[in-house]
């Protein structure tokens, strides 16, 4: 009898198909990003990056405030069921939610730019810049609901041919205006992103926000309020959970540009937008995981150890070998991409690839906790991320951007192992299968960090050794992942 919790990898309706995707659209949009962090730090210097990088943080924790984990919680909710009705209200409730709440953090940014760049960066030259970030947050926030509505309903390769659009738009328009400085850049991204929700809205959630044969939702309201309630159930703490972490580096960098300067902060944003490219694979890995999960729960976590150890397997399969690629080049990459000025970022950048793919792992766990709805147990776990970062960067001696890296690769360290040695036993699931890929991982991560910073190794013969053994993992857990992997029904049509 067909097991049907099995599919062909990348059939439609598949894990892996949503997973490549999503991958696919945040690749363009991190490439985006990156593109014009590099334009504006070859043009202005490390700290005109510093004041872009301050900018890209406090949008990411505005938008994160504006919608409440919104976008999240209306893609669970609209994985466990698709009826019209059901889903009208759902989109409804989430998009006047968002749209409200973006309002009031656009306003409180604006009227606040002063005070915040004055006593929270001691710079009074970051006002403009976050003055400008109000808006953009809530253009973002817009954004992040469309990316919840279409991944709630499946829609992933829509997502991403949306997303290659906005993000070539947005580099190449982005491009131009960072001749005119971080200010023209950010008032780029917002007028972009608002057109591009307009168009999304309309071109795929028309029907379903204003249908004609029915009332406005505002006269349905025990529909509306029902809607809201069970999306907030959600997304209240898991908005908390993500909130804890989105703080915690938002005041790293606020700490780094206290007490060292924005040209510091520079260093930290060039490794860290190159670092964050081993992001990709999780994070397109995650939503995808989510979904099953929660699926998986609801009947009774049938398959669910199964599920959590391929996500693992896979993740370590293709993100641990990019993680290795990425500290093995580390020498050449910042160099090559923001110039000789930020060659003193490369230490930085070994120590946040170390980091980020730890992440990679851990991020896996996440996804389960809140596909199973365990939203408070995240919360702890990113607070102990942002308690165990901080307190390391405050500790470790000599500061600057290396032990702002070294204290964000602690975290993800500290967060990893509680997950390992906590959760299983949580879960009463088998241990052997699901902490291999970790120990693999650590070993791994550890050993390329080693050869990149042994003085008496040559930088090529580092580099090869951590493509060799990055190419035997990806080989062990990345190309075997093709074959065949827990899957779901069949996708909506795009």
């Amino acid at each position: 009898m067909r097991d049907p919790f099995r599919s062909n990898s990348f059939r439609a309706g598949s894990i892996g198909r949503d997973t490549a995707w999503s991958f696919a659209y945040g690749a363009i949009v991190r490439a985006g990003t990156m593109g014009l962090s590099v334009v504006v730090a070859r043009l202005a210097g490390p700290a005109a990056a510093g004041a872009f990088g301050t900018a890209l943080q406090l949008t990411a924790l505005g938008s994160m405030a504006a919608t409440l984990n919104l976008p999240q919680g209306l893609a669970k909710r609209l994985a466990e069921g698709d009826e019209p009705p059901q889903r009208r209200a759902l989109l409804v409730a989430s998009g006047g939610l968002v749209v409200s709440l973006g309002l009031i953090v656009c306003i409180a940014l604006m009227l606040g730019a002063r005070e915040i760049a004055a006593r929270a960066y001691l710079d009074g030259s970051l006002t403009g810049v976050i003055l400008l970030t109000g808006p953009l947050v809530l253009a973002t926030a817009s954004q992040l609901w469309v990316e919840g509505a279409l991944q709630g309903s499946r829609r992933f390769g829509s997502l991403a041919r949306w997303g290659a659009v906005v993000g070539v738009v947005d580099l190449v328009l982005g491009v131009l205006a960072a001749l005119g400085g971080v200010a023209a850049v950010l008032v780029s991204r917002t007028v972009i992103r608002l057109a591009a929700v307009a168009f999304a809205t309309f071109r795929w959630f028309g029907r379903d926000l204003a249908p004609r044969d029915s009332p406005p939702l505002a006269r349905t309201s025990p529909a509306g309020t029902a809607a809201a309630r069970g999306l907030l159930q959600f997304a209240g703490p898991a908005f908390l959970s993500a909130v804890v972490v989105l703080a915690g580096q938002m005041l790293l960098r606020v700490f780094l540009t206290r007490r060292f300067g924005l040209e510091e902060t520079g260093f930290y944003h060039a490794a860290d937008s190159i670092g964050q490219l081993l992001m990709l694979v999780p994070t397109a890995a995650v939503t995808p995981l989510l979904r099953a999960v929660s699926s998986v729960h609801a009947r009774g976590d049938v398959g669910f150890e199964d599920l959590l150890a391929r996500a693992l397997e896979r993740v370590a399969g293709f993100n641990l070998a990019l993680s290795l690629a990425l500290i093995g080049c580390s020498p050449w990459v910042v160099v090559m991409l923001y110039g000789g000025a930020f060659a003193g970022a490369r230490d930085t950048l070994v120590s946040l690839g170390v980091a980020y793919g730890l992440y990679g792992l851990t991020s896996m766990w996440g996804a389960a906790l809140l596909g199973r709805g365990e939203v408070w147990v995240s919360l702890i776990l990113n607070a102990i991320w942002t308690a165990t970062t901080l307190g390391a960067f405050a500790l470790i001696p000599g500061g600057g951007a290396g032990a702002a890296a070294w204290s964000v690769l602690i975290g993800y360290a500290v967060s990893l192992t509680t997950c390992v040695l906590w959760l299983p036993a949580r879960w009463r699931i088998g241990t052997r299968r699901v902490l291999l890929p970790t120990a693999v991982g650590v070993a791994a991560l550890s050993l390329a960090a080693w050869l990149t910073r042994a003085q008496w190794i040559p930088p090529i013969v580092a580099a090869l050794l951590c493509l060799g053994v990055g190419a035997a993992i990806f080989h062990r857990w990345g190309l075997s992942s093709f074959a065949r992997e827990p899957g779901e029904p069949a996708a909506r049509p795009e």
